[in-house]
């Protein structure tokens, strides 16, 4: 790393981070480092039902999504264009990251509760999304 390399040659033993993320409210269950250079992305998941998309090279919160449920997992696509968040009642959430607003699908979603809840807390589906159900287990 280019900073960890400068701060040594100048004698710095204490290197500082570029970025901070504090935003969620409940433990960090996973995180996903994207690709490129001055686009890549940093995803963080929560038990605080939230994934949230960041800018690494500006730290920027890009996009928040909310989810019924807590959050255990998350991944994207090889091309970064859908987002998988595996949660805590076992449920998969997909969601489209192209040509629209980031939200968890309220259709797809098996248990009409979780739909309505999801729906009440300001989160709409789009085209795209879906849920997949199955799994007994947190995934």
């Amino acid at each position: 790393m280019p900073a960890v390399a400068a701060a040594a040659a100048a004698g710095n033993s204490r290197v500082e981070p570029l970025h901070t993320w504090s935003q969620h409210t409940l433990p960090v269950t996973s995180m996903y480092l994207g690709f490129g250079d001055n686009s890549a992305l940093l995803v963080t998941a929560s038990l605080d039902h939230t994934v949230k998309l960041w800018s690494l090279t500006t730290g920027r919160l890009l996009r928040t999504i909310t989810l019924p449920v807590g959050v255990t997992a998350v991944t994207l696509d090889a091309g970064e264009h859908v987002l998988l968040a595996g949660c805590v009642d076992g449920s998969i959430w997909e969601a489209s990251l192209v040509g629209q607003q980031l939200a968890a699908p309220s259709a797809a979603r098996g248990p009409a509760a979780a739909a309505a809840a999801a729906a009440a807390a300001g989160v709409v589906g789009g085209a795209g999304s879906c849920c997949y159900e199955g799994h007994s287990k947190a995934i």
